[in-house]
């Protein structure tokens, strides 16, 4: 005969406080040299007297190429923090491991890893914009061309310095170039000077492509 066991000998098991946490990144830019962000979240167990984490950052061939460190003194269990990243690295995924070691108050120290997170980082874009004066040239007129050239950067596109910019004309179904490639200012502008020689013209601005940037074309002035 089957007897049951009291039900004070079996008491409901209770789950411990699992550690853990997750790491997020946006995507970017790659230009120059620069602090790019990230957010953390880490749940420790209780009884967690101390903590200190070791952040990971590997580029799209797996090796590392930038590091962050976070503890207890300085850092929040959760919050925004970064690491420095360059142009020269690779454009693609790009994943943070991070690994996170804790201690209670009689200093026995544990670890666990937080989920790896994944972004992207890629090349940087252009845009060129163009303007003239005067719209409608009389022939045999000089006409003043305005080119601004901008790059993207982390935080938006701003003027780019020393550009290198062509005008065209098209010509048919191809585009023929105006004069010499011309370089911007400080801040991205630099004015052109050419003869409208009369009827129908179509022009354009270009900047040229560089290793960490890709070209752009501007909008179509046409002249009638």
């Amino acid at each position: 005969m089957l007897a049951l066991v009291a039900s004070s000998v079996l008491a409901p098991v209770t789950p411990a406080h699992a550690a853990g946490g997750a790491v997020q990144s946006p995507d970017g830019v790659l230009w120059q040299c620069h602090e790019h962000n990230y957010r953390y979240q880490i749940e420790l167990p209780p009884g967690a007297y101390g903590w200190s984490a070791d952040v990971t950052i590997s580029g799209p061939d797996g090796l590392e190429v930038s590091t962050d460190y976070l503890y207890d003194d300085e850092n929040p269990t959760h919050g925004t923090s970064s690491f420095q990243i360059c142009s020269f690295e690779m454009a693609g995924r790009y994943t943070v491991s991070t690994d996170v070691e804790w201690h209670d108050y009689d200093y026995n120290s544990s670890s666990f890893s937080l989920p790896d997170a994944y972004f992207k980082m890629r090349d940087p874009k252009t845009r060129t914009s163009l303007t003239a004066a005067p719209r409608k040239p009389r022939p045999n007129a000089v006409v003043k061309f305005r080119v601004v050239s901008k790059d993207e950067r982390p935080n938006g596109y701003f003027g780019t310095s020393y550009a290198s910019v062509v005008l065209e004309v098209k010509a048919g179904n191809k585009w023929k170039r105006i004069g010499r490639k011309s370089a911007t200012n400080q801040r991205g502008v630099v004015t052109l000077r050419a003869r409208y020689t009369g009827g129908r013209k179509a022009v354009r601005a270009r900047t040229l492509g560089t290793d960490s940037a890709s070209g752009s074309t501007s909008r179509i002035v046409k002249f009638r």
